[in-house]
């Protein structure tokens, strides 16, 4: 059963909605002095399935959080909403909680 929350963020972002699939695979994130963007990739049917990449286009680090899927899944992600050097909410760090 899919039961959908959300969207969730704050003011300057844009709310978005990947579909539906199987499972997550991994996430991609572009950062800085904060999240710029964020990729996700699914699994659909058995097959890697990569969403298009929500946000800006800044960012010059990269972290990856690789599920072994489908024996590994997502049961949250969390963060810290602060601001940035702009003064804007931005969120930093990220920790993953997956479970096998």
């Amino acid at each position: 059963m899919t039961i959908v929350i959300g969207p969730w963020g704050g003011n300057g972002g844009a709310d978005w909605d990947d579909g539906i699939y199987n499972g997550v695979r991994e996430i991609k994130i572009a950062y800085c002095l904060c999240i710029d963007s964020i990729t996700v990739g699914y699994d659909r049917n058995g097959k890697p399935v990569k969403a298009e990449t929500h946000s800006g286009r800044g960012g010059n680090q990269t972290a990856e959080i690789k599920l072994q899927y489908p024996d590994e899944f997502l049961v949250g992600v969390s963060g810290l909403l602060s601001d940035d050097v702009w003064h804007r909410p931005a969120v930093n760090p990220v920790t993953q909680i997956s479970e096998q």
